[in-house]
């Protein structure tokens, strides 16, 4: 039997994909960060779903090495080291689940 009652649980969802800002995305270990461009956010089941646009901005063949997501005051609260390797053409859509279940 669950502690917590599933209207809450639900709340909880909503409240903290509310708080999530921005996404940004770091190229070849640069340590400068780009804003990404968030298409779409979800609560779907026990998960919170983002999707993130990240667009070539410069054009030529670099792997995408971070993202990281900013809560609604800008502070980092998750980073996610990564290894995409684009060409100089490609636009990459980043499908992020979070799972919110009480366990």
């Amino acid at each position: 039997m669950a502690l917590f009652n599933q209207d809450y649980i639900v709340k909880m969802r909503y409240e903290f994909m509310n708080n999530i800002s921005d996404f940004q995305y770091e190229i070849d270990n640069s340590g400068q960060w780009n804003d990404a461009t968030e298409q779409n956010r979800e609560v779907d089941g026990n998960y919170i779903r983002f999707t993130v646009a990240i667009p070539n901005q410069v054009q030529t063949a670099h792997t995408i090495t971070g993202l990281r997501i900013l809560d609604a005051d800008r502070n980092v609260i998750a980073r996610r080291d990564l290894s995409i390797v684009v060409n100089a053409t490609q636009i990459v859509l980043f499908v992020l689940r979070i799972s919110y279940q009480e366990v």
